[in-house]
């Protein structure tokens, strides 16, 4: 259960493999004029976005090899935790914009 009392579907626990990706990509900000609450925000949504592309990943991995759609991909539970997620991935976008443009940091379903 989530802490909000609604059963969490997100059930498969990422291959470690796919933090291993992300490592390659810290957390940064482009901007030097954030008060600190905007900083910690931004590195709170950049670290769920980490989260959610892992999941999603081992998801698409799974479904892969099995040649079926046997698990779904991650599923938001509330609005903000979704709005949390398009955060995150704007800041990896803006911070590595070159690499961007390979599509790594596309939602992956």
């Amino acid at each position: 259960m989530s802490g909000n009392g609604i059963l969490n579907p997100n059930i498969v626990q990422p291959f470690a493999s796919t933090f291993q990706i992300l490592s390659a990509y810290p957390f940064v900000t482009t901007r030097k004029d954030l008060a600190q609450s905007e900083y910690l925000q931004g590195k709170q949504d950049w670290y769920h976005f980490n989260n959610v592309w892992a999941y999603n990943y081992t998801i698409s991995t799974l479904n892969g090899a099995s040649g079926q759609k046997k698990y779904a991909p991650y599923y938001f539970i509330t609005n903000e935790e979704k709005v949390s997620y398009i955060r995150g991935q704007a800041l990896h976008i803006a911070a590595y914009s070159t690499i961007a443009t390979t599509g790594i940091f596309n939602n992956i379903s």
